[in-house]
């Protein structure tokens, strides 16, 4: 069989998972700053008493809010991606949510406050910018899974009643911006240079496969 989108919905459709070899990894960024320490800078801004300390806390908050998507856009294999089509902030929202990762309202509940800020001249309130830091800190909190011990690759085999079982191996290569697909009888030790298709980030069947994988992948665990 093909290892295609198609045939992967109609075997999860059709089959139940069992899962086998799973890899974990953690998601180095070549970013010198992290979303942490943007949330720090957030913090420190808030309880700090000059006159302009609910902008910078504002403003870090969705820094903090950017830099987490760039990492998740990276870990996905997805950030070169962006950056050579000029992705904004409401098309890495819109790309969050297609994904399942989070809901794109409260992320662009923040960025409309901070262009208020930036373009409107206001000065923006001491509640809703507390707002702000709270919601960009429980994003990056609950999408941290995706960066830190998250499932690289996985093995699994879809029992099918009363015809032959499928396996499949799959490998998010996210640093080469890649999805390697292994079908048939699973290695004990996956060898990288083997593989059944490659799947490169500008594939336009690359987000499809990425999805399927995330939403697998989150069942294994």
């Amino acid at each position: 069989m093909e290892v295609d989108l198609a045939a992967l919905n109609n075997l999860a459709s059709r089959g139940t998972f069992e899962f086998g070899n799973i890899e974990f990894d953690d998601i180095y960024t070549p970013f010198e700053l992290e979303p942490s320490n943007y949330l720090e800078f957030a913090r420190f801004d808030f309880g700090n008493r000059c006159n302009h300390h609910l902008i910078n806390s504002l403003t870090n908050s969705k820094r903090a809010l950017d830099c987490q998507l760039d990492s998740l856009l990276y870990g996905f294999g997805l950030y070169p991606l962006s950056k050579r089509k000029h992705w904004n902030f409401p098309t890495k929202v819109n790309c969050m949510r297609d994904l399942s990762i989070a809901s794109p309202h409260i992320l662009e509940r923040i960025n409309s406050k901070r262009n208020r800020v930036e373009h409107d001249y206001i000065k923006p309130k001491k509640d809703r910018t507390k707002d702000a830091l709270d919601t960009a800190e429980l994003f990056i909190r609950y999408t941290d899974k995706y960066l830190y011990n998250a499932v690289v690759a996985a093995d699994f085999t879809i029992r099918r009643k009363g015809r032959k079982n499928y396996c499949l191996g799959v490998h998010l290569d996210y640093p080469k911006e890649r999805i390697l697909l292994f079908e048939g009888k699973l290695p004990t030790k996956r060898r990288f240079s083997s593989y059944d298709r490659i799947i490169q980030s500008d594939d336009p069947e690359y987000f499809g496969i990425l999805s399927w994988f995330l939403l697998r992948r989150d069942d294994a665990l």
